[in-house]
């Protein structure tokens, strides 16, 4: 496990926000209370994008939404129907693309993509 790099809480009404903390090696989504939570190790992402809403609109306008890989499975969490957010494909998983909501999703978005890029610069570096 890596050292945090950045954390930021969810648009959501306090109490009830999520919290995304990027890592070095992963990014992890933790639901208000710790009810649940998951992470999603960089070696596991595709894409990052920021997408427009709502969701379900937008993964239509992309032509995901009726596709075998992504039918019934983007989860969506927090308020990413009302809101510019974070969109998440990943390679494996029932959850092929996750959106979140934080509060400022460009300077998320912006944090991430430089981690994601130096951790794969490691990586390739020790093979």
């Amino acid at each position: 496990m890596s050292g945090k790099v950045y954390e930021e809480t969810s648009r959501g009404v306090w109490p009830f926000s999520c919290k995304y903390v990027i890592y070095a090696d992963r990014i992890k989504i933790q639901s208000p209370l710790r009810v649940y939570w998951f992470d999603i190790p960089y070696d596991d992402v595709e894409k990052v994008e920021i997408r427009s809403p709502p969701v379900v609109w937008d993964a239509y306008k992309q032509g995901i939404l009726f596709t075998r890989k992504y039918f019934f499975r983007i989860y969506k969490n927090d308020l990413a129907d009302l809101f510019r957010h974070v969109s998440i494909e990943k390679r494996r998983g029932f959850w092929r693309q996750i959106r979140i909501a934080p509060r400022n999703p460009e300077i998320f978005y912006s944090v991430l993509q430089d981690v994601i890029k130096k951790h794969k610069a490691l990586v390739s570096e020790g093979s």
